[in-house]
């Protein structure tokens, strides 16, 4: 997933930073009227993926382990309830 994600927005990287790459005429250009409209939505695309993939495999795990140690705790601190024995329970 990580891999995916950083190709993914070094891919994006010239349309964010609005490069236009003429190749027939190997012409490299910056702020073209071409890339007025893809600016913004590479921007929106880069930042989403880039944040979700950091709350994804980062912000979520570590969530989970400390919800689970505070159950974990609440479970240690409660009071244990005694259970018979088998043999007592037979004797009977």
């Amino acid at each position: 997933m990580v891999l995916t994600a950083v190709t993914t927005v070094l891919g994006l990287m010239p349309m964010v930073l609005a490069m236009n790459i003429d190749l027939i005429n190997r012409d490299i250009s910056f702020g073209a009227p071409s890339t007025q409209w893809w600016t913004q939505l590479s921007s929106a695309i880069a930042g989403g993926l880039s944040f979700a993939t950091v709350l994804t495999l980062f912000l979520t795990p570590c969530l989970l382990v400390l919800g689970d140690r505070k159950l974990f705790r609440r479970k240690a601190k409660a009071p244990v309830a005694e259970v018979p024995d088998s043999a007592d329970s037979q004797a009977v």
